[in-house]
């Protein structure tokens, strides 16, 4: 997949855990959109009088030739003309990983949360905005807070097809917490369930510190 121009490679130190939340979160996130926007796009052609699913493709399509405020643009038309339709729901998700990587996070929080508040089906789609929540809370440097909410998110969306993201940035935010007991804990829970993982080295090298300690 191309690299979004909006995601930056951030491999900090001391701040390791706030800095990957924005990458890994963006990327989550960008597979996500395209994926979802992708499908409703693919349906717009066998719906040409449906205007929110229109729109909704013409969204898609500004995004991929990355005029991000067109795409912006026309899914704030789409939220405030058609704010029920199956369409619009799709677009609080993308207007909510627009205004995260623009660095907007009240807007994003508010277009997520309509997201997750309404019918959704899509569990992937849920499991990600959750997280893209989690992720601001840690920006934020609530750490602790953030640590609880990507353990919740690894622990309720089994299937989610990146779960074990959920797992090592919730063991990274309570280690930037101070919380070095619970960080172990979840630390040694991801080696024990995703051992062959190219993060596993990493987090060894970090519970190998974190004993000597």
């Amino acid at each position: 997949m191309k690299e979004d121009k909006f995601v930056s490679s951030v491999m900090g130190s001391a701040v390791y855990a706030r800095e990957n939340i924005q990458t890994v979160t963006i990327v989550v996130l960008v597979i996500i959109a395209i994926i979802a926007a992708g499908v409703i796009w693919s349906t717009s052609r066998e719906s040409k009088s449906d205007n929110a699913i229109n729109k909704l493709g013409f969204a898609q399509i500004a995004y991929k030739l990355e005029n991000y405020q067109e795409a912006k643009d026309t899914l704030l038309s789409l939220a405030n003309n058609y704010p029920t339709s199956d369409a619009a729901k799709t677009g609080f998700f993308l207007l909510g990983h627009l205004y995260f990587a623009t660095g907007q996070p009240d807007s994003a929080v508010l277009y997520w949360e309509k997201f997750i508040t309404g019918e959704n089906l899509d569990t992937d789609m849920i499991a990600a905005a959750k997280a893209g929540l989690a992720g601001i809370i840690s920006n934020n440097r609530e750490y602790a807070k953030a640590g609880e909410e990507f353990e919740k998110i690894y622990g309720d969306f089994p299937d989610y097809f990146d779960r074990e993201n959920f797992l090592w940035l919730a063991a990274h935010n309570y280690q930037a917490a101070g919380q070095t007991d619970k960080a172990k804990e979840l630390f040694q829970k991801y080696i024990d369930d995703y051992g062959d993982s190219p993060k596993a080295l990493n987090v060894r090298l970090i519970l190998a510190e974190l004993a000597a300690k």
